[in-house]
């Protein structure tokens, strides 16, 4: 089984759900950071996870 981090998840859901990185980060963060995010793996903070996925209607 393969893992996920953090950021390949949030593309993954994304991807599936037919959003721009524009349209998901808006108000949340700058595209660019969320661009690393997917990209880099870099970390996020709890409070900006938990606000991409609201955007994307996922309960946490």
């Amino acid at each position: 089984m393969t893992s996920l981090t953090h950021g390949e998840l949030i593309k993954k859901l994304r991807l599936e759900r037919n959003l721009s990185q524009e349209t998901l980060s808006d108000g949340i963060t700058s595209r660019n950071t969320l661009s690393s995010l997917e990209i880099r793996k870099s970390n996020i903070s709890f409070q900006n996870l938990f606000q991409y996925c609201q955007r994307m209607n996922i309960t946490l």
